[in-house]
Order: structure tokens, then C-alpha cells, then sequence
């Protein structure tokens, strides 16, 4: 069952490429036998089910709950922060990509109950929602980075980045940098149609989503767009991240060396301080572990043009990217679990939401 819906996706695909030789004059696709390289297309099948119910799944409805709460709580802590703004930002893409990433799954549950909306749920879902879900994360990578950029001027400039960085800028900041994000991948949404043929399997019309005119006009220009923005925008994230975020611990930790140098200051402030670089180095080394296999991945893409989807080594680049989104709905759905254990504030109004108030709490340094 699981080869089969691969094998009719990929023949829908390659059918609907292969009609672009009309247009463009481009030679033809390679067929399923001819990707049979390294990883088979029974053993993808099985590959892909497994992901993607097993793991994508459930992290998507862990997503829900988690990026949910986190807006919740930055909600009642009120918006005077700026990264309050971005982080609830962050959640709000991620809650859209944990969604995208439930609703996009459901035509298999569906299919036991109706095959038909089963099949068209499938083809309606796939060219769009499976995509969004793929694109809010890169707007969650584009909105981290300016938080890394955001952290480091307050540590480095405080007075200054306080008067830059108001609740009002920063809005307009992660709202400005959301639309051009997403908005970079709107071009994607073109490429595909939805028709309505009538299926002798079934006994009725089904919807197929398949390449469309302006795809077959515009691939070459589109694709070339296509494959550098993907790489592109998450690869600039990547570096912005780990610069601002190494510098912002550097500067933390030689003030943290002033702080026990200088008499006049007290232990409070210090514990304060390294606490914050904890907490820095944990956000660092989670999108560390979240985007450097993705570098890996683009380099290969560079060094090896055959480990591309519909080509040679197509299975290969399949599974690789499906274990990247597993990595991605981790990111995505554990930072709830990173700020109730290392923010005190975020803690305690987590504790009140839940109406947890006869709970005597411990005392800890607030986060910023």
C-alpha cells in the first residue's frame, strides 16, 4: 500500500514533467527503475510511512500543544519586550507548521473511511499545505536570526538597543521579515494545479494535482529561483545565528568577568548573568544541531547535481530531507520545554495560567 502511494505520486509527477518536453524541449525524466539507486523504491515506501506517522506526526500535535502554550503565557506576560515579540512570533510560525503538518497526514486515517476523499485530500494537501508547512519553518530560521542579531545589540549596546529595538520596531521588524520570508516561496504555489479527472479505479472523478502552464512557461527561471532562495535564506540564517550568538557570549561572559572583578557588584547580578549565557548557549546549540545538517545537505546538493529530486540519486535525497524535517517538528516543538525550564518568569506565568497557586515556587533569576 505505502509503495504503491509512492509509485502513483511519482508516476503523476514524471507524467505531468514529461509533458513540459512540448513546451520547453527538455529531454525526458528518468523513470522509478532508474532512481532504484542505493535506496530502493519499496524500501522508501516503507521509509516514508514510517516518518511520516511515526515521527512527523506526533511531533506535529506536540508541536500544537507546546508553541500554543508558549503563546498563551507570552500573551499574559504582556508584549514589553521585544523578544518577547520575537519568540512569540516563532511560535506562532511554528504552530502554523505543526498544523500544516497534521492536516497534510489525515488522508491516511480518512482513507479507512472514505478512499475517494481519502485520494483527493492527498492531491489538494500535498502542493499546499505540505509546502506552507515547509516554508513557515524557514521563516522561524529568518526570525531566529534576528533574534540572535537583536540579543547581541542588547548585551553589547543595552542603552542603545533599548531605544532602538522598542515593542513597536521589533513588531514591525518580525512582521516585515514573516512577509518577505514567506513571501520569497509564494512563487512555489504557481507551479502546481489542481484538476479533476474521473478515475476507473474508483468509479469517480478525483482531484491529481499536476504542473501547470506556468510552470511549463517559466521552469527554467523558476526552478534556478526555486533552488537557490531554498538554500539561500536558511544558509544566511545559519551564519547570522552563530555569529551574533558567539559574540553575545563572548561579550557575557567578559562582563560576567567584571562583575567578580569589581567589589561594588553583587552576587546576584553575576548569577544573573551566566545564567542568561546558559540559556543563549542552549537556544545556540539547538538550531546548531536543526540547521547544520541542512548545510550538509545543500553541499551535497552542490557537489553531487545527480542528489536532487527526480534525479539519479532521487530516493537518497528523499529520505535525507524527510529526516531533516524530523529534526525541523524537534526544533519546533521543544522550546516550550527550553523556556519552562531555564526562564523563572516564563515558569512562574505558566504556574498562574494553570491556576497553580498553592504551589510554593522556587525563586529563580528572571530571564530576560
Amino acid at each position: 500500500m505505502v509503495s504503491l502511494e509512492v509509485s502513483t505520486e511519482f508516476r503523476m509527477i514524471v507524467n505531468a514533467s514529461r509533458v513540459s518536453k512540448n513546451f520547453s524541449g527538455d529531454t525526458a525524466l528518468p523513470s522509478p527503475a532508474q532512481l532504484n539507486v542505493i535506496v530502493s523504491n519499496e524500501l522508501l515506501g516503507e521509509i516514508m510511512f514510517v516518518i511520516k506517522f511515526g515521527f512527523l506526526l506526533p511531533l506535529s500535535f506536540i508541536g500544537v500543544i507546546t508553541n500554543t502554550l508558549n503563546i498563551v503565557v507570552f500573551y499574559q506576560q504582556g508584549f514589553k519586550e521585544g523578544s518577547t515579540i520575537s519568540m512569540t512570533a516563532i511560535s506562532a510560525w511554528n504552530l502554523l507548521k505543526s498544523i500544516c503538518g497534521i492536516v497534510v497526514k489525515l488522508y491516511y486515517p480518512i482513507g479507512f473511511a472514505n478512499q475517494v476523499l481519502s485520494v483527493n485530500w492527498y492531491n489538494i494537501t500535498i502542493p499546499y499545505i505540505d509546502y506552507t508547512s515547509i516554508y513557515a519553518g524557514y521563516v522561524t530560521f529568518a526570525l531566529a536570526a534576528f533574534l540572535s542579531l537583536e540579543r547581541l545589540l542588547c548585551v553589547w549596546k543595552p542603552f542603545t538597543a533599548k531605544s532602538l529595538l522598542t515593542p513597536l520596531i521589533t513588531l514591525l521588524s518580525v512582521i516585515t521579515i514573516s512577509i518577505f520570508t514567506f513571501g520569497a516561496y509564494i512563487v512555489v504555489y504557481f507551479i502546481y494545479t489542481i484538476k479533476f479527472e474521473f478515475s476507473q479505479t474508483l468509479n469517480t472523478s478525483v482531484a491529481k494535482f499536476t504542473l501547470s502552464q506556468f510552470y511549463f512557461e517559466k521552469s527554467g527561471i523558476v526552478m534556478v529561483y526555486y533552488q537557490s532562495i531554498g538554500i539561500l535564506i536558511p544558509t544566511v540564517s545559519f551564519i547570522v545565528m552563530c555569529i551574533c550568538s558567539v559574540l553575545t557570549v563572548v561579550l557575557l561572559r567578559k562582563s560576567s568577568s567584571h562583575l567578580h572583578q569589581d567589589h561594588t557588584s553583587n552576587k546576584t547580578t553575576s548569577k544573573r548573568e551566566k545564567q542568561v549565557s546558559r540559556t543563549l548557549l542552549t537556544i545556540v546549540s539547538i538550531y546548531i544541531i536543526n540547521l547544520f545538517p541542512r548545510f550538509i545537505f545543500y553541499i551535497a546538493q552542490l557537489a553531487e547535481p545527480e542528489f536532487y529530486n527526480l534525479r539519479k540519486y532521487s530516493n537518497l535525497f528523499v529520505m535525507v530531507a524527510l529526516l531533516l524535517f524530523v529534526i525541523d517538528f524537534c526544533n519546533s516543538s521543544s522550546h516550550f520545554f527550553i523556556f519552562l525550564k531555564m526562564s523563572s518568569s516564563f515558569r512562574d506565568q505558566f504556574m498562574k495560567c494553570i491556576d497553580v497557586t498553592n504551589v510554593p515556587l522556587k525563586r529563580h533569576f528572571v530571564l530576560d
